[in-house]
């Protein structure tokens, strides 16, 4: 089962480099259902409160926010931000 979740997680990790070249070409609706993955997956197997779930988080938030939806982007990137400061204590 360990073996399954860190295949899970390294996949999590390829797709996010795909999402970030979607990304950079301007690919953001393709990219932003990506982000949406990564973090589902990511949340799934780290919990809601990890470094790599925030990390997920701000990507989804950026994405958002190159599509105009500042709401979205907002309220993600301020989840992000509220682990990272549980994490810091």
């Amino acid at each position: 089962a360990q073996d399954k979740q860190h295949q899970q997680l390294e996949l999590a990790d390829e797709e996010q480099q795909h999402a970030l070249a979607l990304v950079r070409r301007g690919e953001f609706r393709h990219a932003l259902q990506i982000a949406e993955g990564i973090l589902e997956v990511r949340k799934q197997l780290l919990g809601p409160g990890h470094r790599e779930t925030a990390n997920s988080l701000d990507l989804l938030g950026s994405i958002s926010q190159e599509l105009g939806d500042n709401r979205q982007a907002v309220e993600v990137m301020r989840q992000a931000l509220d682990i990272r400061l549980n994490l810091l204590g």
